[in-house]
């Protein structure tokens, strides 16, 4: 998602890339039905290609539908932007993005910083 808004790609978000929040983020929007669902915000990754190298047996198993999701550090950035914590944008929360984003600025310099994008640790 920061790479959406990330219009400059220097690893910040300028005052600039704050208020054109919402338009970069409807590029996320790829049905245009107004919502980023969190298929759009994480598209599945794309098939192995039939010619990729077959891991060795004792490699490390990725996780099986079912076993439940590994913890994953949270995005400051989605947690600002999705208030109600569906896990997808709504119009609304798109429209609000400038403002959820302005949220983010712990020092209140007009731009987001890496250090205020870092994501944080998964709670436990």
């Amino acid at each position: 998602m920061i790479r959406t808004l990330d219009l400059d790609h220097n690893g910040e978000l300028s005052t600039a890339e704050i208020a054109a929040a919402a338009t970069s983020l409807q590029s996320l929007d790829t049905d245009r039905d107004g919502t980023i669902s969190a298929n759009e915000l994480r598209p599945p990754l794309p098939p192995r290609p039939a010619d990729a190298p077959t891991p060795p047996a004792d490699a490390p198993q990725r996780p099986r539908p079912g076993d439940g999701p590994p913890a994953r550090p949270f995005s400051p950035v989605m947690l600002a932007l999705d208030a109600n914590g569906d896990g997808a944008l709504s119009s609304q929360e798109i429209a609000n993005a400038p403002a959820s984003l302005a949220a983010l600025d712990l020092n209140k310099d007009g731009k987001l910083t890496p250090d205020e994008l870092r994501p944080l640790p998964p709670a436990r």
